[in-house]
């Protein structure tokens, strides 16, 4: 991310904070453990029965029961896209961070940060 970008992010409340990546690692716990208790889930679904014999309701209940194992497996498939998604957002994050920090602690070295106090104040 070069000045620029952070200058815009500065100016716009679009920066990184601390308690942001906090709160996206929280919501990373919870979406890995949705995931667990999903694919958990899947292996214990009881297997349709496979005897000749069977009622129309025992029928149901195998075709129910396959459905409900489709869409678990979409299920899971979407929560683990969704965890590589908030991992990676997660990572960008803290390098943003990284480099706002680094920016503010090096205001010489940027000569636009020179002119953030005459633009904040333009607003």
């Amino acid at each position: 991310m070069d000045d620029a970008d952070l200058l815009f992010a500065a100016l716009t409340g679009r920066s990184v904070t601390h308690e942001l990546v906090d709160a996206a690692r929280r919501h990373l716990v919870m979406l890995r453990s949705l995931l667990e208790e999903v694919q958990g889930t899947v292996p214990r679904l009881a297997a349709p029965s496979s005897s000749s014999w069977r009622s129309i309701t025992a029928d149901r209940y195998a075709e129910g029961l396959s459905d409900l194992h489709v869409q678990l497996l979409g299920a899971r498939d979407r929560l683990v896209s969704a965890e590589c998604s908030l991992s990676d957002r997660i990572r960008r994050m803290e390098g943003q961070l990284e480099a706002q920090e680094a920016l503010v602690a090096q205001p010489a070295a940027s000569p636009l940060l020179q002119h953030a106090p005459l633009m904040r104040g333009a607003r």
